[in-house]
């Protein structure tokens, strides 16, 4: 075959064989080029090896170790719309009555609350997240299930999450009535039951519209009113003068005073760094019982129980009584501020008459008070009843704290349920004897005060009938007749 011939129409056999006859030959040039063409076969074999090695590493890291942070980050597109997805269970009061649901259609999912009741219920919020009820039931009320491979199926099926209701002590009556009594003034209500420790209302003012959080959110949480801020559990004050029952509760549990024994200078006032703290009136008794010094929120009768106590006895006392162990509820609450055991006396008198370092909240105070409602027992605070739905069952929840633990003798929490009663009056549930007492507390600088309402009924009730219990504080407000009107219309509206 001619040169033209292989060119047009390829080598023939002949010519291959040639061609590999002086491949094996070992021509120098051919044999260079074969090796160059090899190691650059090997090398690029290499890199394509690392390249995919690099990728393989790169899509574990993104795809398994840092998975769970990226679906939690809030820019997270995915995460949004599968939360616009989730059919969140409904919140409900004792009675059925629907606080918090959720509606609209999978995909623009919205939740609305029916009640004002934040921030009690809180609130939910694609920007903003959780808080409240709304962020201490939140696997309950998204329905997530336990088991991986349930998630896994139910994404392969494209079921979106439904959730379970949740079931609260609350009630929705009473909760109106408490926000209604405590009007546009700003501080905190707490109603409950003293046996069963179930939290009928909590009111914390101001407070706002959870239907409108995304909207009004940065002016909320600049408002230096706090509105966001749930005064129930994360707000703690100085007790003042509210602290004396719960004092008086410590020495007459340990037998060292009784309440027909005589005070002298009962209406003596007493200075704590600079601050006169007096009689909210003077007793007009010649010889003024205990009891009558403590119905009148004396401060010297205080100071005289903390000193025959002493520092451990003081702060004892007040820890049998429940204030310093937070209740067990799912909701995050703020502990209490303790003084310190070894205190020196001057530190000892402030502790007494409520104006050192103990600080409280209103739930813990009604815990307090509870305890002497209810025949010396500290009652396990409760405010999930039960989860679950009318459809597939309910399942329901005890107190997280056990039933009840063992505060002061029973013939100690007469005494101080009785040095607390106050006659009868109309405003009264039925017209039932009230136990209460009003102090008022010096707070922060410039001498603000803040004023407490404990108070239960009906006070003459033996222990196996209810008893309500109900703790007000007023923030800036010294009035003791508008606390106790406030407290005596949330005890009255339970029985309306």
């Amino acid at each position: 075959m001619s040169e033209r011939d292989t060119m047009l129409f390829g080598p023939t056999p002949r010519t291959q064989r040639e061609r590999a006859d002086q491949h094996s030959s070992g021509l120098p040039g051919i044999s260079l080029w074969q090796t160059s063409l090899a190691g650059r076969l090997e090398r690029m074999n290499a890199a394509f090896l690392i390249m995919i090695g690099v990728v393989a590493l790169a899509l574990v890291n993104w795809s398994v170790i840092r998975a769970p942070g990226l679906l939690a980050r809030k820019d997270n597109p995915r995460l949004v719309e599968a939360e616009l997805r989730v059919q969140r269970g409904r919140i409900l009061d004792r009675n059925g009555v629907v606080l918090a649901q959720t509606v609209g259609e999978p995909g623009a999912l919205v939740r609305e609350y029916h009640l004002l009741t934040a921030p009690a219920v809180g609130y939910y919020s694609l920007r903003y997240g959780v808080s409240g009820v709304e962020a201490a039931y939140d696997e309950v009320l998204r329905g997530r299930p336990d088991s991986g491979w349930i998630v896994w199926w139910n994404g392969v099926l494209h079921r979106h999450p439904v959730g379970r209701d949740v079931q609260l002590t609350l009630d929705a009556n009473l909760q109106e009535a408490a926000e209604a009594a405590l009007g546009d003034l700003q501080g905190a209500a707490v109603l409950l039951e003293a046996r069963s420790g179930e939290i009928l209302a909590l009111v914390s003012h101001p407070g706002y519209d959870p239907n409108l959080l995304d909207e009004q959110f940065d002016t909320l949480s600049s408002d230096e009113s706090s509105p966001l801020l749930d005064r129930t559990t994360h707000a703690l004050y100085q007790p003042g003068a509210a602290l004396q029952p719960l004092v008086l509760a410590a020495a007459l549990d340990r037998r060292l005073v009784q309440l027909d024994d005589v005070v002298s200078d009962p209406g003596a006032p007493v200075s704590i760094d600079g601050v006169q703290v007096e009689c909210a009136a003077v007793p007009s008794q010649a010889e003024p019982t205990v009891a009558a010094a403590l119905s009148h929120a004396c401060p010297a009768l205080a100071a005289d129980l903390a000193a025959r106590l002493g520092p451990e006895g003081f702060v004892q006392g007040l820890a049998d009584l429940g204030l310093f162990d937070p209740p067990e509820l799912s909701i995050a609450l703020r502990p209490a501020g303790a003084p310190a055991a070894a205190a020196g006396q001057e530190a000892l008198l402030a502790e007494a008459v409520g104006q050192g370092a103990l600080r409280l909240g209103p739930l813990q105070m009604a815990q307090a008070v509870a305890t002497i409602a209810n025949d010396g027992q500290v009652p396990a605070l409760r405010l999930l009843r039960r989860v679950g739905s009318d459809d597939d069952g309910w399942e329901i929840v005890p107190p997280s704290g056990g039933q009840v633990a063992d505060g002061v003798s029973s013939d100690t929490a007469a005494a101080v349920g009785h040095a607390m009663s106050a006659a009868a009056d109309a405003s009264a549930p039925r017209g039932a004897q009230v136990a209460s007492h009003v102090g008022v507390a010096v707070s922060g600088p410039g001498g603000v005060q803040n004023t407490w309402f404990l108070g239960f009924a009906p006070a003459e009730a033996p222990r196996p009938s209810a008893r309500y219990v109900v703790v007000v504080l007023l923030e800036g407000l010294s009035d003791r007749d508008i606390a106790a009107a406030i407290g005596r219309a949330m005890l009255a509206s339970v029985n309306a």
